[in-house]
């Protein structure tokens, strides 16, 4: 129950004038989709603390407190300082209360969603927090972007300049071009985009109607199960498949194969699935770690009941090391919409990974962003996680586990997967290297939507 909350814009302190910013092709197509996220914090920071940094914090990145706009149907971000949107609020409850029952919480409680208003974008803002205050001491911030605006990575360059603000601590300072469009293209310029396929799909007036019905429909009755893998399980997954490819794996690509042949094995409805691996490719790219925007691509790999774990962990890794390949399906990427804008419009455009055509678990993984060592003064995130309403079936976020131990994978299930995800025959498979001696967390144990 909320006690009391309130709302205001807040700008930057420094701004010297306006200035616009163009957008890449994958910001405009990214135009439909709000991001919302939630930290929670044992302790406390003063909420006027906290608004005083997001003012230092925002003056060096403006395009957070511009808005987006449209000329001859190219998307620019217009940094004219009208603010981001921020409220705070005070809840009778414990956070503790809150987790244990967080797919019953109201989101709106927690964070203040942005929505998806092309006709409205010009007045709307591109960012909103919302701090909650518990009566236990403890602090909730939620945040919810546009995601034209930037990827995760831009958001955590955001969420520590703000932190140190707040800690009156200087910060590395973000990279803001003018055209992320003509910066991106120069990254372009030695691609073979005939060598590769797009990493969207073109429809017809009609197929669109079709696909985004059938995309609707899809998401009408789907549900978030999440699932906790201690560091001891995952430890013995990733030994036990190196060992058996005679290679090292990453913990994703180990990760992603496990629960993709979990789905099989549960019975998703088909022998084989796609498995989607968003990659943050600047460093790959070359591109500066502080570059600001979209620079994020799906890579895939295939996943059957006719290959083992292991073989599938390890098409993960060669997709996500091929570079060259990413390389070429961006620049193939560009040069297919620009073909098909000839005769038609963005909105006509849809990832592959969410057409819907064929079962594809698109998997990101945001356990590697620093999330938990952002500190407001005393007040740290003890465990942060996407909040907010994601329907789209076979989406999954994977994330730190409470204080750090362990990871949570999210997966939104359609229908007739609920009650599969349920079944002790899947838990004991997707738990297949947890050993009875393993003790879970109790804020695990805890929870009713964690399994």
């Amino acid at each position: 129950m909320i006690m009391d909350s309130n709302k205001q814009f807040v700008c930057a302190d420094l701004f010297d004038q306006n200035f616009q910013i163009e957008c890449t092709l994958g910001d405009r197509l990214l135009t439909r989709t709000p991001v919302s996220c939630i930290f929670f914090f044992a302790k406390a920071c003063d909420c006027s603390s906290l608004l005083l940094g997001i003012k230092t914090a925002l003056s060096d990145f403006p395009f957070l407190a511009g808005r987006l706009v449209l000329k001859s149907d190219q998307l620019f971000l217009d940094c004219n300082n009208q603010g981001i949107l921020f409220s705070s609020a005070i809840h009778e409850e414990r956070i503790a209360d809150i987790i244990s029952n967080l797919d019953s919480v109201p989101s709106a409680m927690l964070v203040d969603h942005l929505k998806n208003e092309p006709d409205k974008y010009s007045t709307r803002p591109l960012l909103s927090i919302v701090v909650g205050y518990f009566e236990c001491g403890g602090m909730s911030i939620g945040v919810s972007w546009h995601h034209s605006v930037g990827d995760m990575h831009t958001l955590m360059l955001f969420m520590k300049a703000w932190a140190a603000a707040v800690n009156h601590r200087a910060s590395d300072k973000p990279l803001i071009v003018g055209s992320r469009k003509e910066f991106l293209s120069g990254f372009l310029l030695g691609a073979d985009p005939a060598s590769a396929a797009p990493l969207v799909r073109h429809y017809g007036r009609l197929q669109l109607v079709k696909a985004y019905g059938k995309l609707a429909f899809a998401s009408a009755r789907t549900q978030q199960r999440s699932f906790y893998f201690s560091t001891h399980e995952l430890r013995r997954m990733r030994v036990d498949l190196s060992e058996s490819v005679g290679r090292e794996l990453s913990l994703n690509d180990c990760i992603c194969a496990h629960l993709g042949h979990a789905l099989i094995h549960a019975g998703c409805g088909q022998p084989s699935i796609d498995l989607g691996i968003t990659v943050n490719y600047r460093k790959r790219l070359g591109l500066s770690a502080f570059a600001c925007g979209n620079f994020i691509a799906p890579v895939f790999a295939s996943c059957s009941s006719d290959s083992s774990t292991c073989e599938t962990a390890l098409r993960i890794q060669s997709a996500c090391r091929d570079s060259a390949y990413l390389l070429n399906a961006l620049a193939a990427t560009v040069s297919f919409v620009a073909g098909k804008l000839k005769t038609g419009s963005y909105e006509q455009f849809l990832p592959i990974a969410l057409s819907q055509d064929r079962l594809t678990l698109l998997t990101t993984n945001w356990s590697r962003f620093g999330a938990l060592e952002i500190a407001f003064g005393n007040a740290s995130p003890f465990f942060f996680m996407p909040f907010g309403h994601y329907k789209i079936p076979w989406l999954c976020g994977i994330v730190e586990g409470f204080h750090g131990q362990g990871i949570l994978a999210s997966i939104v299930l359609p229908h007739d997967m609920h009650g599969e995800a349920k079944q002790a025959d899947f838990i004991s498979y997707l738990h297949k290297y947890r050993a009875l001696s393993d003790e879970l967390p109790a804020m695990v144990t805890g929870c009713s939507w964690i399994s």
